[in-house]
This record gives structure tokens, C-alpha cells and sequence, in this order.
């Protein structure tokens, strides 16, 4: 069941923009080599401060950030555990969060706060049950395999794309 639960959350999050982009093909990136994305302890922290202004004005709201802040308050406690420096593209992903958060917050639109506090709990249960079935490590790599298939029988030749 894990394909679907990563194709879920990438689907949910295809709205939001990564803040840090790479740069064009052939080109050289401007700020990529200068600028690197937070720890992830430094991440998480933030999305915990952020979880700190969401209003309780709805209960689908609440629950949402319960499930948030349950899910984050057990990353954190693991943190100690976490290799000092996680790949770059895990901690990217992270810090997109807190961006992603920071902006739904801004918009003051309870639907689509709700939105993305369901997406950011699936994305953060998804890092938890890595982390916690990687012996408390958060922030490697997967590899994942993508196999297409229509009515039972696979199909070649396709091509797929991902957000990570």
C-alpha cells in the first residue's frame, strides 16, 4: 500500500511550488549553490511554530491540525536519532512544507487550510512510518519502482513522472 499512500500526497501537494528550484538545463543555477535548504530539525521546528497560529474557527480544521501536530511532535522526538545531514532533496521537500503552510496560513481560507494540513499530515505520517521502520532514521533515500499496469497485465513503454 505504499505506492498509494506516496501517489496521494504527491498529488496533494502538485499546487504548491517547491522554494527552492532547479534551475533550466545549460544553465548555471543562481542562488542553488549558495543557498541550501534548513535542517530538517530547523524545518520541523518551523512547522510546529506554524501549526501555533492555525485558528480553531471549524472542527475540520482542529482535527486536521491535531493530526499535524501528533505526527510532528513524534518526528521531533526522533530527531536526535537523524544523520546530521539529510540529502538535499528530502530537506527541500521539508522546507517546502513550512512554505506551504506559511501560505495557506496567509490566505486565511479555511478550505484550503484544511486542504493542506490533511496533505502535510499525510506527507508527515509517510516520513514517520519511513523513519520508524528505518530503525529511527529520517531523511534517506527510497528507491521506488514503478511497474504500469492496465486490467491486470502490464504495459510497457509508458512514461511516468513524479514529484518527490
Amino acid at each position: 500500500m505504499l505506492w498509494i499512500r506516496v501517489t496521494l500526497c504527491a498529488l496533494m501537494l502538485t499546487g504548491a511550488r517547491m522554494a527552492f528550484a532547479q534551475a533550466p538545463a545549460g544553465t548555471a543555477p543562481a542562488r542553488a549553490q549558495s543557498v541550501q535548504p534548513p535542517s530538517l530539525t530547523t524545518s520541523l521546528n518551523a512547522l510546529g511554530a506554524s501549526l501555533s497560529r492555525v485558528p480553531d474557527t471549524a472542527v475540520a480544521l482542529n482535527f486536521a491540525a491535531f493530526r499535524v501536530r501528533s505526527t510532528l511532535s513524534r518526528l521531533q522526538q526522533l530527531a536526535a536519532n537523524w544523520p546530521a545531514e539529510s540529502p538535499l532533496d528530502y530537506r527541500t521537500n521539508m522546507s517546502a512544507n513550512v512554505t506551504i503552510l506559511e501560505r495557506a496560513l496567509a490566505a486565511r481560507d479555511t478550505v484550503r487550510l484544511i486542504a493542506v494540513l490533511q496533505a502535510l499530515g499525510d506527507d508527515l505520517e509517510v516520513k514517520l512510518e519511513h523513519c520508524t521502520r528505518s530503525g529511527g532514521k529520517l531523511g534517506g533515500s527510497v528507491v521506488v519502482s514503478v511497474r504500469t499496469v492496465q486490467g491486470g497485465q502490464e504495459i510497457r513503454n509508458w512514461q511516468v513522472f513524479y514529484l518527490p
